[in-house]
């Protein structure tokens, strides 16, 4: 198996992997069919959503995959519903991990693990706490 491209958090204007798909759990929770079409081995899922952390609000700002239709994916083509062009992940519940600093691994089968991971507890989309963890690399560490 490929490792697999990750979602992506942005926070007060930063970049994070993401080691959480909260898309996922939408299409778990409300049995809605997997529009996605698979199009790579590095992408199986059939997307990579950006989020956003806006105040305590996980907010799913933009997709980029390909739909079993032969359309391109979009916030607004996955929710019609949806008013702007985010959506308010209401549905998501968990720990979303996102790495940062520099990459500690680079195993081909694994997501890349970084130095520091922030983690953000989230409750129906709402941020409800946050935590930050560092690894000691110890001299002579790559």
């Amino acid at each position: 198996m490929t490792r697999q491209i990750q979602d992506v958090l942005w926070h007060q204007g930063r970049e994070y992997p993401m080691q959480a798909l909260p898309l996922e759990d939408y299409y778990e929770q409300t049995g809605v069919p997997r529009p996605f079409k698979t199009a790579m081995t590095c992408m199986q899922r059939g997307y990579v959503a950006e989020w956003l952390l806006s105040g305590n609000r996980l907010l799913l700002i933009s997709l980029l995959g390909e739909l079993k239709d032969g359309g391109q994916a979009s916030v607004a083509n996955i929710f019609p519903q949806a008013w702007a062009s985010w959506v308010f992940a209401d549905w998501y519940s968990g720990i979303i991990n996102a790495g940062y600093g520099r990459s500690v691994s680079d195993h081909p089968l694994m997501p890349a693990m970084h130095e520091s991971t922030w983690s953000i507890q989230c409750e129906n989309g709402r941020a409800v706490g946050q935590w930050q963890t560092h690894r000691d690399l110890g001299a002579g560490s790559a």
